[in-house]
């Protein structure tokens, strides 16, 4: 920079005739100073920290970093899942009735179940026995029901959609509205989304239907089928290999997976069942 800023002020004449030459010389500068010299100063020193000279502080942070976050991760993915898997019964129940699943919130607690009629009622503003999108989601977000508002869908028409109105629009298609019995269904759905279990067929159509010409992926594919699951743009890259590995190891008596060793979607869609019934037994340790 020192030696360019000098070029630039004794030759500033041939500068401002040759002024187009100069973003063939500020962009190399610019990838060096902000992309590689930090990228190879963090690897320097996490070298240097884990191998070179290792510092043990250092390798346990890092190391219990990487698992909350794979922890994290895998938590989103099956937490994901597992309303998808909801939906799924919602839109059959909207085919075929929904009788079945206005005996399951039935079986909650009496409690519950006057406070969610209470919240209905209260939220019905204009008294004409529905719900619009917006009492909808006033009500729900009243009720503290978790809907994952920043897991939106983008409309055919152009506009972005948040979850609630999804679930709002499962039942209520031509958005006039949700009646009380729908809305029972829908908080049952909602308040039940966390405690059902994955079957491998149900995640593996999940998956094929997010890349339906894939049969066997990597780990940077991996990776970005996670992101495309989670929303998670900033999840680490060892995310993938970290999946993938365990998915080999599900299937496998040795500990090393071999080099660019490719897992099949139904391998993937195992382990995250695997993983779900892991969650599933912490949770109640819980």
């Amino acid at each position: 920079m020192a030696v360019l800023s000098f070029e630039v002020m004794k030759h500033h004449h041939s500068w401002g005739v040759h002024s187009m030459y100069a973003p063939v010389i500020v962009l190399p500068i610019y990838v060096i100073l902000f992309h590689l010299y930090p990228s190879l100063t963090l690897k320097r020193v996490l070298i240097t920290t884990t191998e070179y000279s290792p510092n043990r502080d250092a390798i346990q942070e890092i190391l219990g970093e990487q698992a909350l976050e794979l922890k994290h991760t895998k938590e989103e993915v099956v937490g994901l899942l597992r309303r998808e898997k909801v939906r799924g019964l919602m839109r059959e129940a909207a085919a075929h009735g929904t009788q079945e699943l206005e005996n399951s919130f039935e079986q909650m607690p009496a409690r519950t179940r006057t406070f969610v009629d209470k919240a209905y009622y209260a939220s019905d503003t204009n008294s004409d026995s529905f719900l619009d999108a917006e009492e909808f989601r006033k009500c729900i977000s009243s009720l503290k029901l978790h809907v994952d508002e920043s897991h939106v869908t983008y409309h055919r028409d152009g506009y972005v959609r948040p979850a609630s109105e999804e679930w709002f629009q499962i039942l209520a298609p031509d958005m006039r509205g949700v009646t009380h019995t729908q809305f029972k269904v829908i908080v049952w759905a909602l308040s039940s989304a966390n405690d059902v279990a994955l079957e491998e067929e149900v995640v593996l159509q999940c998956l094929q239907r997010i890349s339906p010409k894939t049969s066997s992926v990597n780990a940077a594919q991996l990776q970005a089928l996670v992101i495309s699951l989670t929303c998670l743009p900033n999840a680490s890259p060892a995310i993938g290999h970290a999946f993938l590995r365990e998915s080999f190891l599900l299937k496998s008596e040795t500990r090393v997976m071999p080099e660019g060793y490719r897992a099949s979607m139904a391998d993937i869609a195992k382990l995250i069942t695997v993983i779900d019934k892991d969650l599933a037994t912490q949770q109640g340790l819980d």
